[in-house]
């Protein structure tokens, strides 16, 4: 097994992970960059729509503190966004000296790109910038598992699905920077390869997550039949019209008054457009966004205008929406300097926990991959100029390998083979069902049984002979480990706070439920708590 040798590997190539390696790299670290796509690509960051919020243009820091707090539902960590709200207009403005092109406006950067990746105005300039550092990359590679001793950080340990080989790295510090866990449901926006890695590379590692019950569904996802799901314009939730199919105004029938209402409130707006639907009459029945009497000119101005106009007919008609799996807000707890529970590990961007609370504010994803993705980079190369390097034992490593390898034998003696992608379908719709917007006892119940049902029988089916079903399996192990997190964690907590909502407790209960869910592996279980709400 070949073994490559760093200060500081970075594992992810999103807007944290390049932020991180220029960081690092700048303060003269050897860095190895890891990814499984080719870098800047295939990554959250990318398919954002580029807005990033900022205290600038008029909107003032407390602005931006108290706007993240009250959307956050009060579980942020105060410490963690007093960094975000400070750093932010400093970083994202600073992007500009790796040739990206920004717009700025009231509490707002944006990123000038072509719709529907238009966050590659962000990852494009800073992946050439990472090229011209002469930084080190491995591309098509998946990080398997990280190797500590005692509780230090000694490496790593990933496959090459492009070379069918596995690789190990020595290196005295290792940012996570893997994104979330987008992909596990059946409708979202995230790219096919967000599937949690980061949170169970640090969950077997036995680092506590935090808040994993809070994912964040975005309410206005296009949803036409035959066409691909897509996010429109904030905006235009507060522009148009959000109806049911009798002409009701959504957000005036459930008293949703934030405005704008799809980045303070996109939680309580999923919620209600969700129930329209379960609750509707029939197979029909329909949320539209009513965009015709929007100016021609306004929709023109936006980098959606060829979505909305010639592929939706969005002047003519009001269009199909439904909420999309956007973003998780829970993670790996860190503190100010990126730092984890252990040493030499440290983590940005949404693989983190912490800074969004119960819920997140539009805008502050960008900005939090920025900011804390530039913290980490420094923090991980200062840190390993006072350390020596532990070293990685041969042995080890290849018991690892071949425990992975013997994964290419699944299936081959069953006449049932399931392939990767039979099984990920099943994974996505029963987190959509089950772990989705509206949650209850039953349903999470009901999740975890056939989550562990699947592991024990689905698994051992499935035909994983190449090097890409390998990886595809691999992925599906990932996630079956966080689609149990995250119903665990959901099935703990009793209320219903931001974008976690229970049915069967359908009220904000902050006497009892004012603090963070803490799930961590003990032995072969997870062990769930809840602690109260620190500052790291």
């Amino acid at each position: 097994m070949r073994v490559f040798k760093a200060d500081v590997l970075v594992v992810g190539s999103g807007g944290a992970g390049l932020r991180a390696a220029i960081e690092a790299k700048r303060s003269d670290a050897k860095v190895i960059l890891a990814s499984k796509t080719p870098i800047g690509h295939g990554n959250c960051t990318t398919y954002s729509g580029g807005g990033s919020a900022a205290a600038i243009e008029g909107l003032s820091e407390k602005e931006h503190f108290e706007i993240t707090m009250k959307t956050g539902r009060s579980l942020n960590n105060e410490n963690l966004v007093r960094v975000l709200v400070k750093e932010a207009p400093k970083e994202l403005l600073g992007l500009r000296d790796f040739g990206v092109r920004l717009r700025t406006q009231r509490g707002s950067v944006t990123c000038e790109g072509k719709f529907p990746i238009v966050g590659l105005g962000y990852t494009k300039p800073l992946a050439d910038t990472v090229w011209k550092m002469g930084i080190e990359v491995h591309e098509h590679l998946m990080i398997l598992e990280l190797i500590k001793e005692d509780n230090r950080i000694a490496g790593a340990m990933g496959f090459d699905f492009h070379k069918g080989e596995f690789v190990a790295f020595d290196t005295k510090s290792i940012i996570l920077a893997t994104g979330g866990g987008g992909a596990l449901y059946f409708r979202t926006d995230n790219p096919i390869h967000t599937t949690g890695d980061g949170y169970t590379l640090a969950f077997n590692l036995g680092l506590a997550l935090q808040d994993m019950e809070f994912v964040q569904f975005y309410p206005l996802g296009t949803a036409e039949p035959n066409l691909p799901v897509h996010i429109v314009d904030t905006n235009f939730a507060d522009e148009g019209l959000i109806l049911n199919s009798k002409g009701e105004n959504i957000p005036e029938k459930y008293g949703i008054t934030a405005k704008p209402i799809a980045v303070q409130a996109r939680d309580l707006l999923s919620r209600a457009i969700t129930m329209e639907v379960v609750n509707g009459l029939g197979v029909d029945e329909a949320v539209l966004l009513d965009i015709t009497k929007v100016a021609k000119e306004r929709i023109e101005a936006t980098n959606q205008k060829e979505m909305l106009m010639r592929t939706l007919h969005a002047l003519e008609r009001p269009i199909r929406i439904a909420p999309v799996c956007h973003h998780f807000m829970g993670g790996v707890a860190i503190n100010p300097k990126c730092e984890t529970a252990i040493e030499g590990l440290y983590a940005a961007g949404e693989v983190t926990g912490g800074i969004h609370g119960a819920n997140r504010m539009g805008g502050n994803a960008l900005s939090d991959i920025f900011v804390f993705g530039a913290i980490a980079g420094k923090q991980a190369s200062q840190y390993t100029k006072c350390v020596e390097a532990i070293g990685i034992d041969e042995k080890t490593l290849k018991e690892k390998a071949t425990e992975t390898a013997e994964i290419a034998s699944y299936g081959k003696k069953s006449k049932k083979r399931k392939t990767p992608n039979d099984l990920m379908k099943e994974i996505k719709l029963l987190m959509w069902r089950k772990v989705g917007i509206l949650r209850s006892e039953e349903k999470l119940r009901e999740a975890l049984g056939q989550i562990q049902e699947i592991r024990e029988e689905r698994v051992p089916i499935i035909s994983a002979e190449k090097p890409r079903e390998l990886l595809a399996t691999l992925e599906i192990m990932n996630g079956l480990v966080v689609a149990e997190i995250v119903a665990r964690s959901a099935l703990h907590r009793e209320e219903s706070r931001g974008a976690h909502y229970r049915e069967d407790y359908p009220e904000q209960n902050d006497g009892k439920w004012l603090n963070n869910t803490i799930i961590i592996k003990r032995g072969a279980k997870p062990e769930i708590t809840s602690r109260p709400l620190v500052d790291n």
